[in-house]
């Protein structure tokens, strides 16, 4: 039985397929880090004072 995945095209093309599957991933990874960074920024980590309760 020739099904997509035993066919020859499948072959040729499935190194480009995961690549771009995984390059889609590390820009979603990449961008949730900078968020998370910018929006859970310690302020003792970034400003040189603390801040008065």
């Amino acid at each position: 039985m020739n099904t997509d995945f035993e066919s020859a095209t499948f072959a040729r093309r499935h190194g480009d397929w995961s690549a771009a599957v995984r390059d889609a991933w590390h820009t979603v990874a990449v961008s949730l880090a900078a968020l998370h960074r910018r929006q859970f920024d310690a302020p003792w980590k970034s400003r040189g004072t603390r801040r008065v309760a």
